[in-house]
């Protein structure tokens, strides 16, 4: 069974000399409940867009989830 991003639940840069680092922390769902885990953000742009198309109150949602 598949493990599917179901939302982003925060966000952090972290400066590293002179270079800045963004994460997301993603909301996992599957056959074993939810489950949330730090991701570099470039990646989840690329491999999942869709969680970055609303930005409500300072939360990103996924397309059809939330208000």
């Amino acid at each position: 069974i598949e493990t599917v991003p179901l939302r982003i639940e925060g966000r952090e840069v972290k400066r590293l000399r002179n270079k800045e680092i963004s994460s997301v922390k993603v909301v996992w769902g599957g056959h074993a409940g939810e489950n949330a885990t730090w991701e570099l953000e470039s990646k989840m742009k690329s491999s999942y867009p869709d969680l970055f198309l609303g930005n409500f109150e300072g939360e990103i949602l996924l397309r059809g989830v939330g208000l």
